[in-house]
């Protein structure tokens, strides 16, 4: 999935180097900490990193301690942690349990 930037952005060299135009963005990482010793102070770490399929710019998106990154973790962890297990399962990686 892609994010469509209208306009596209220009960004330039200030010392003469290469012009880019990004048309858009991808998501290629993201880093999720919400570690009891965050969790319990409602907050979370949040790290992007945003890539142009074209040029490989990248934009790194980071939001540390942050109470609005553990409402988004809480948002979608069910259905993540969910996939995330059943994934491990299938491939090997656990041994037999199951997830309450």
């Amino acid at each position: 999935m892609q994010y469509v930037l209208n306009p596209p952005v220009v960004i330039g060299n200030p010392f003469g180097g290469k012009i880019l135009t990004i048309n858009s963005l991808e998501l290629a990482s993201i880093l999720l900490d919400f570690s009891p010793c965050l969790a319990d102070e409602g907050k979370a770490t949040l790290t992007l990193i945003l890539l142009d399929p074209v040029s490989g710019y990248n934009v790194n998106l980071h939001y540390q301690q942050d109470p609005t990154a553990l409402d988004f973790w809480n948002t979608i962890s069910t259905d993540i942690t969910q996939r995330v297990f059943q994934k491990l399962i299938a491939d090997g990686k656990l041994p037999p349990g199951a997830l309450s």
